[in-house]
């Protein structure tokens, strides 16, 4: 005898999307970003706690690996940091720090980001040029 298969189960094709990380599938779950790392045995799950509204940035904070994690994205740039979870009382202190005074300072590195960059752009061939043995 068959058990009829499970109502959760049989709806999990429709609320997820699945995409490929190279050849690493990936299911994305309403608000969950699910990546599987294969490390033996263990797989690890990061999982989006929370996206906070931003008129300039996208910033989201992901659990994953015992850290919050912390990501500010503003156009094709973006900045990461990392915080134990054991530092912290929870996620509600980790959006405390996104300070104005703090996002300020990030805009000012997201300038300098920016302006780094388009120089390395504009110089991508000076070096091979100089160094014809490349």
């Amino acid at each position: 005898m068959t058990l009829p298969e499970s109502p959760r189960r049989s709806l999990l094709p429709l609320l997820t999307t699945r995409v490929f990380l190279g050849a690493l599938p990936v299911r994305v779950l309403h608000s969950y970003l699910l990546v599987f790392y294969l490390c033996g045995a263990e797989i690890h799950i990061m999982r989006i706690e929370r996206k906070i509204p931003h008129p300039r940035f996208t910033i989201t904070i992901f659990s994953w690996n015992e850290k919050y994690i912390i990501k500010i994205e503003d156009a094709h740039l973006e900045q990461v940091y990392k915080i134990d979870k054991s530092q912290v009382s929870g996620i509600n202190e980790v959006e405390s720090m996104l300070s104005t005074p703090f996002l300020l300072t990030v805009l000012k590195r997201f300038g300098e980001m920016g302006t780094d960059f388009q120089d390395a752009w504009k110089n991508r061939y000076a070096e091979s040029a100089h160094n014809p043995s490349t």
